[in-house]
């Protein structure tokens, strides 16, 4: 706000009112203007009382709804990750499984009972790994690669032999 002196000189003091009550209006009105930023908390009321503060706000919002929505995608892929582990984990736990029958079938001892017995156990095995391939999260096949709308495996379509047909 600046004062305006009231001229002495040559003025009508009709000239001198109308420059005192334009000052008086105009510091009014910056007061109203303080007044209303204050209880609004809001330095501006439009976009183009400051139009270079107002493109700085616009891309700080930017930039953190961009933080957010890389923060969203990080936490899903994270799940994603983990639902992948776990069944990779249950999928190594059932390998060892096999390992071991395999190992106890060709194990001397074992007899012919035994040894059907065991097949049948590492085909219920294969089975169940082959239901690990086909594992979705969230509506999405997890070990399909780049088309995760697709079912990546079929039991007996990808395999050179049916474990039904092969001889124990």
């Amino acid at each position: 706000m600046s004062i305006v002196p009231l001229g002495v000189g040559r003025s009508s003091i009709a000239l001198q009112m109308n420059r005192a009550y334009n000052s008086l209006s105009s510091a009014q009105s910056l007061l109203s203007k303080y007044e209303q930023q204050m209880l609004s908390q809001r330095q501006y009321e439009h976009g183009s009382d400051s139009p270079y503060q107002a493109s700085t706000a616009l891309a700080v919002q930017a930039q953190m709804e961009r933080k957010a929505q890389n923060a969203a995608n990080i936490q899903s892929a994270l799940r994603y990750f983990t639902a992948t582990d776990n069944t990779l984990g249950k999928f190594e736990t059932q390998t060892r499984d096999a390992r071991t029958l395999a190992l106890d079938a060709v194990n001397t001892i074992t007899d012919g009972a035994q040894r059907k017995t065991m097949a049948q156990d590492v085909k219920l095995i294969a089975q169940q790994l082959f239901d690990f391939g086909n594992y979705s999260y969230q509506g999405r096949y997890v070990f399909s690669g780049s088309s995760t709308s697709r079912l990546p495996f079929e039991w007996g379509a990808d395999s050179q032999c049916d474990l039904s047909r092969c001889r124990v």
